[in-house]
């Protein structure tokens, strides 16, 4: 579906095709993904009395289980990492992760890289929207893939004590946030598992960071301590959809067909959805969405999915006209512009 391919991507070669792209590693835009990775972080970057307003969060395309952090502020989360994830609290306690090294200040021992780091993908990102809009699937692809992989080739790699630090700080930040300090204790719980499981070839966070046994130890000691109630208590259906509509923007749409099946919910209805978008299958994508709009009728994304619909098929003033909404209704979300501006494009205006 090219509205899709178009505008919650900017990688059209991977939807034209149903198939994954050549190359290994691309940003996958989405605004809701990137609203519910945001809304997560406000209290944690609150507490670590960071701007809000220069903190950014992205997808990476690839089902490796990842998330690292530039010295421009960038946060990246790798879809694996959800695919991993069981629950909310397992995200957040990476996501504090980071940000400990961001509070830390970590990246300023490594300030002579900085601008080789955040050029790369600048340029890429660039030069991949412009293509996009202009109609170029195939270049859009190789720029933002490039882009993306000269920046994560230089990733900062931190040492164990800087490691240790931000777990450190992760769990100050998750307990001054009212969060639950579980979800981290989780995940590495995981990622001890993926050591053993992966002992050749162990996924890429085991090979950027320590051993997680130790860091597991020093964790569930914390948690052990007195007056550790999390406040915050996570939605896990919020979870599910965001998990379930990146599985579904980044494998082919036949295996999420096959994946979400099971259910007659909203979540797996929505995982269709958007497979049978992909496919160019406008009327049974619709009628698919249809009860999800029946039953949540102003949710912004339910309603973006529909305009994107209607502007890839050519419809394109009802395209128009909620994309307009959109961006009144959020003008923070540069998606919405770009999204707009393509609608534009299409009328020749």
């Amino acid at each position: 579906m090219r509205c899709i391919i178009l505008l919650l991507t900017l990688s059209l070669a991977a939807f034209l095709g149903g198939t994954r792209p050549v190359a290994a590693q691309q940003l996958l835009f989405d605004a809701e993904a990137q609203d519910y990775l945001a809304t997560l972080a406000q209290p944690l970057l609150t507490a670590a009395q960071l701007d809000p307003n220069t903190v950014e969060f992205f997808i990476v395309d690839d089902p490796t289980v990842n998330a690292f952090v530039t010295p421009q502020r960038r946060v990246f989360f790798h879809v694996g990492l959800f695919k991993r994830a069981e629950t909310p609290d397992e995200i957040v306690g990476v996501l504090a992760h980071e940000l400990g090294h961001l509070k830390a200040k970590h990246y300023a021992l490594r300030t002579a890289h900085a601008d080789r780091l955040n050029w790369p993908t600048v340029i890429g990102a660039v030069v991949g929207v412009g293509a996009a809009l202009a109609g170029s699937g195939a270049a859009a692809n190789a720029a933002l893939a490039t882009g993306l992989a000269a920046s994560q080739s230089q990733t900062l790699r931190y040492s164990r004590g800087q490691e240790q630090q931000a777990d450190q700080i992760a769990l100050q930040l998750l307990t001054s946030a009212g969060y639950s300090p579980l979800g981290l204790g989780q995940f590495f719980r995981k990622l001890q598992q993926d050591q053993t499981l992966y002992l050749r070839t162990p996924p890429t966070y085991l090979l950027t960071h320590p051993s997680p046994s130790q860091r597991l130890a020093f964790i569930e000691n914390y948690q052990r301590a007195p007056q550790r109630q999390a406040i915050r208590q996570l939605a896990l259906p919020q979870f599910q959809r965001v998990r379930a509509k990146l599985l579904a923007l980044s494998q082919p749409p036949s295996q999420t067909l096959r994946d979400f099946t099971q259910r007659e919910n909203a979540i797996h209805r929505y995982a269709r959805t958007i497979a049978l978008a992909r496919q160019g299958k406008r009327q049974q994508a619709e009628q698919a969405l249809a009860p999800l709009r029946q039953a949540a009728p102003h949710d912004i994304f339910y309603q973006e999915l529909q305009a994107q619909l209607a502007l890839d098929h050519g419809d394109l003033k009802p395209a128009l006209a909620t994309f307009l909404q959109l961006t009144n209704q959020m003008p923070e979300q540069w998606l919405f512009r770009l999204q707009l501006a393509a609608t534009y494009l299409a009328l020749h205006n």
